[in-house]
């Protein structure tokens, strides 16, 4: 059919939920081009230290971080969620933006709730609430709160794993602002789960975004 595919992606990105594995078999007998620049990590031994990760040497990695005060050790996980909350809120009052990260779901569920609550403690997020049931849980939105999408719809600019901010609610759907402009979510939609919150994120969610700092929570 005079057909030509060209696959384009990471040999060495975290491995798929279900199987996968093809595109890094394509990359061992076939002749590929690599791109070697780092645009993402502002410090030149950020960079470095991302190199040796991907080459597999994790502790010389971690060592990179050490060094440059960046590893954060607690006593217990009580602790480090505190920390990385307050990392996190400072982070955002300060106009960046950021994300936390966690290797396992139930994390980035526990992390979601604790910031959220501490965010509305503090006058963070807007007085007008809508009220969602989804799968029997209700969720409540807000101005200001961080969402995620969990699903495409592509008609309403919904793009799976893309990040947001609630800017306005009302009672019959909630309005985000995306990278790509603001995208109107209809309430019934989000009683489906299109939306969750996007404060923390477990890693494989989270492959593609740029932010201005990221927080990894490591059990």
């Amino acid at each position: 059919a005079q057909v030509k595919l060209v696959a384009i992606g990471d040999a060495a990105q975290l491995p798929e939920i279900d199987a996968g594995g093809l595109f890094a078999a394509y990359t061992r007998p076939l002749p590929c081009s690599q791109l070697t620049g780092n645009l993402r990590q502002r410090e030149p031994w950020e960079r470095a230290a991302l190199d040796v990760l991907r080459d597999g040497d994790v502790l010389a990695a971690l060592d990179a971080y050490d060094n440059a005060g960046r590893l954060h050790l607690h006593d217990d996980a009580p602790g480090a969620r505190t920390a990385i909350i307050t990392d996190y809120l400072t982070t955002r009052a300060a106009g960046g933006q950021v994300v936390m990260l966690t290797s396992r779901r139930v994390d980035a569920r526990i992390l979601n709730t604790l910031t959220r609550h501490a965010l509305h403690q503090a006058g963070g997020l807007g007085r007008k609430a809508l009220t969602v049931t989804v799968a029997g849980r209700r969720t409540e939105w807000r101005v200001g709160d961080e969402a995620v999408v969990t699903s495409n719809h592509y008609p309403l600019g919904l793009i799976n794993g893309s990040r947001g901010r609630v800017t306005q609610v009302g009672n019959d759907g909630v309005t985000v602002a995306t990278d790509a402009g603001p995208v109107e979510v209809p309430r019934m939609l989000l009683e489906t789960g299109v939306l969750t919150y996007g404060y923390a994120l477990p890693c494989h969610k989270a492959r593609g975004i740029t932010v201005d700092v990221a927080l990894l929570y490591a059990s």
